[in-house]
């Protein structure tokens, strides 16, 4: 993510910048961001992922560390009220407060917006040391470049037992930008079944166009039309004809390196049961349950910008009748 601009915390429509970082004020350059928000107090969200560190004082701030460490902390200042505390974690949809004009007597603050500062490391401009004379730097926040920790390309692949057969399944997300509403990603699963008895095969493949719908604290939340499969593979004679149905669900980041996929009403493959009459009923992917899925990187994310995130399983547990009763990836 680059840029924290009027879109990406919210504010797009309502007036635009009226005040860019390095202008000339009173002899000083503008330490931050100055966005209007059409001159009424208006929610406005954190454009990045990272924790609250501090919330109040006399400009009505809210201080967010990134979660990257790409900065020492992001400011919000001037909210005329406050959504968080000190120790969320946020992320760039959550709402941290309101814009306003909070500011000591004197301070000439004219009309309700946001100023935003991102503090980095090192000594800037003089003008810019505490009231106490110590040095402090600040980045432009319309340049400023911090990571997503949901965009990207995810995969995995797992491999499961199951009465009458083996299972390889591969999946995939892609995720082109988790930040807006009716954005939408791409989903992608291979699914392979070899039934022991005989050694033959069926692979079928399905893909999703899921589209976000909203947020809700660390998920994002969508929905998927009726995608397209197709059997690839049937040396088994069972003329299966599979289906990618229509659901719902979302995306949780769980910490830097793990990802969780739920859908609450899309089922796998499709059809619930394939008659397997040599070997018995078996459930043949019914509804798609909890999957997790990691980076499996340990590299700084400064060698990962150009890479996608391939997954790596750190356990492989078997399934009950086709159905995972739990999965960590």
């Amino acid at each position: 993510m680059i840029g924290l601009t009027p879109f990406e915390v919210g504010l797009a429509g309502m007036g635009g910048i009226s005040a860019r970082f390095g202008e000339m004020r009173n002899g000083c350059p503008h330490k931050g961001l100055d966005i209007r928000s059409s001159g009424t107090p208006t929610p406005f969200t954190a454009g990045i992922f990272g924790k609250v560190v501090f919330v109040g004082g006399a400009y009505g701030t809210v201080a967010v560390r990134p979660r990257d460490g790409s900065a020492t902390w992001v400011q919000y200042l001037h909210c005329s009220d406050t959504s968080v505390v000190v120790g969320d974690d946020v992320y760039p949809w959550t709402v941290l407060g309101k814009t306003g004009d909070t500011a000591p007597p004197g301070t000439n603050i004219s009309g309700i917006h946001l100023h935003i500062q991102v503090q980095v490391p090192g000594s800037g401009q003089t003008c810019w040391a505490t009231s106490s004379g110590n040095p402090r730097n600040f980045a432009d926040p319309q340049t400023y470049a911090t990571r997503n920790f949901i965009d990207g390309t995810w995969s995995t692949t797992r491999h499961y037992s199951a009465p009458g057969g083996q299972f390889v399944e591969t999946d995939e997300l892609r995720i082109f930008s988790s930040e807006i509403k009716g954005v939408s990603f791409f989903h992608t699963r291979r699914r392979e079944l070899t039934i022991l008895q005989t050694g033959c095969k069926l692979t079928a493949e399905f893909a999703w166009v899921p589209r976000i719908t909203g947020f809700s604290g660390n998920k994002v939340l969508f929905s998927a039309p009726a995608g397209t499969a197709s059997l690839t593979q049937d040396t088994c004679g069972l003329n299966w004809k599979p289906s990618a149905d229509a659901g719902s669900g979302d995306l949780e980041l769980l910490d830097d390196n793990r990802l969780r996929y739920m859908s609450y009403n899309m089922q796998r493959v499709g059809l619930s049961r394939v008659d397997l009459s040599s070997v018995g009923q078996h459930e043949f992917c019914d509804e798609i349950s909890e999957q997790s899925f990691t980076d499996g990187s340990l590299d700084p994310y400064e060698n990962q910008q150009d890479q996608v995130l391939r997954m790596k399983s750190i356990s492989d547990l078997d399934w009950l009748n086709g159905v995972a009763t739990d999965e960590v990836f």
